[in-house]
């Protein structure tokens, strides 16, 4: 590489996070990436988080029924009209867009309002549970 740019930060943060999952999937744990960030061609910086999943999907799965997403829980996929989504997180502070996901088609994490997951459940063939 002859500098370090956006599309350099993408690869690299991408190839990070591949690596990290791979490396903390035996110890139970999982990596998020949380951005990168590059500056004048000659260094980026990546920064990564480690949650232990278990205990993370307990405390958010109880945020979710709470809002009244009671059919899901994290790792569940859903679908709309074109895209399939992950459901990843749940932030209570975040009045509007609370409940966190992830497209699946190009791993992008995004913020979506409770009603945006609702609508998409009221057809059973729009979601899968986790393992079935």
């Amino acid at each position: 590489m002859e500098s370090l740019g956006r599309k350099e930060a993408q690869l690299l943060s991408q190839q990070g996070l591949e690596s990290l999952q791979e490396t903390f999937k035996n110890m139970g744990l999982t990596v998020e990436s949380n951005g990168a960030r590059y500056g004048e061609g000659n260094k980026v910086d990546l920064k990564f988080s480690v949650v232990l999943p278990s205990m993370n999907n307990v405390i958010v799965n109880e945020n979710l029924q709470a809002a009244g997403v009671t059919d899901l829980k994290v790792g569940d996929t859903f679908f709309d009209n074109t895209n399939e989504y992950r459901i990843v997180g749940y932030n209570h502070k975040a009045r509007k867009y609370p409940v966190q996901i992830m497209r699946l088609s190009d791993s992008s994490r995004r913020k979506a309002p409770v009603s945006f997951v609702q609508h998409w459940l009221k057809d059973p063939k729009n979601f899968k549970k986790v393992g079935g």
